[in-house]
């Protein structure tokens, strides 16, 4: 594996996929024009071992939430890119169906779409009560234990050179629990970290309508008493297992009709709305960003690109008024 991952055509590889739409900026504009021989001089700092990851650029990111991305330099991007094309094999073949975030094939929209299938699944008429419930880890990414990580990923990768290379990412923000949020590593090692659970919950504890999107997870039975057992020995196993625990304000238990609010939408029987939360913020940026491009600080291109993306975000659900509104904030 090893000589596999620090090959030139993997590393060649990882650069076209750390480089996707911004090979022309900045630091990979930079690594860009010497190509060859950057690749070359990775290659030999990984076989040598003498490899040690840069530090990082953090800013905070006001979203649904405030959160610290840590912005890793991009030699040390391509590195994860090479290690993530060799060990993501070994471990997506052992995530369950019902996993849904950062995989191929996968994404927040298959994720609702299968959460709608599951809840038909269960009632077996219209008029069948069903219940949903809704957990979230707090503080997922900063309250990983590094420990923990490193034994659940030595279950599958076995060669000492590339786990001293994962235990250097792991360590590379200088801190003793949590990993960063910026990397593409950090994707799949919190995937790796709760698929204990996913097996745990689906095949011992037998909650069969589970679904989960990084540490977002939904659960679905037609009795409240089912979930609040299924939910105490989720909270067991992650307290005492994993050493994470779910936010105080979860678990909250909903009868399905009442909307299932997952993922930025909120799905019902036969229809699904967005989240009322998500479309005030969505309406702010994009009246941000219209006025940034009448002053001339974006371009057409960045602007129009933003209303694209708002724009897939609402199609997705019933909403064709909000729609016509976003259409309104125009060039």
């Amino acid at each position: 594996m090893w000589y596999r991952l620090t090959s030139f055509s993997n590393l060649c590889d990882a650069y076209k996929k750390a480089a996707r739409r911004r090979r022309y900026k900045g630091d990979a504009l930079r690594f860009g024009m010497n190509l060859e021989n950057e690749i070359l001089l990775l290659q030999k700092e990984l076989r040598s071992g003498t490899y040690i990851p840069g530090d990082y650029r953090s800013f905070i990111r006001h979203d649904s939430k405030r959160r610290i991305i840590q912005v890793a330099p991009f030699r040390d991007r391509v590195v994860h890119h090479a290690l993530c094309n060799c060990i993501a094999p070994l471990f997506e073949s052992h995530f369950i169906h019902d996993s849904y975030a950062c995989r191929k094939n996968r994404g927040t929209h298959k994720a609702i779409q299968r959460v709608e299938r599951l809840t038909q699944s269960v009632s077996k008429n219209f008029f069948e009560p069903v219940y949903y419930m809704h957990c979230d880890v707090r503080k997922y990414f900063d309250s990983i234990n590094h420990i923990v990580l490193f034994s659940q990923i030595m279950k599958r990768v076995y060669d000492l050179r590339t786990l001293q290379l994962i235990w250097k990412i792991i360590k590379s923000n200088g801190l003793t629990v949590g990993i960063p949020i910026g990397n593409l590593t950090s994707q799949l090692f919190a995937n790796i970290y709760l698929n204990e659970l996913d097996y745990t919950t689906q095949f011992l504890i037998g909650a069969k309508q589970y679904v989960r999107y990084m540490d977002d997870v939904i659960l679905i039975e037609s009795e409240k008493k089912k979930l609040w057992n299924i939910y105490i020995q989720m909270k067991y196993m992650c307290e005492k297992e994993l050493c994470v625990s779910f936010k105080e304000s979860s678990p909250r238990i909903i009868p399905c009709e009442k909307g299932i609010d997952f993922l930025g939408y909120i799905s019902f029987r036969t229809y699904r709305l967005l989240r009322k939360s998500t479309v005030r913020r969505m309406f702010k940026k994009a009246r941000k960003k219209q006025y940034a491009y009448k002053k001339g600080f974006v371009s057409e291109y960045s602007f129009k690109n933003a209303m694209a993306s708002f724009d897939g975000y609402i199609k997705h659900a019933n909403a064709w008024k909000i729609r016509n509104e976003l259409k309104k904030i125009d060039i």
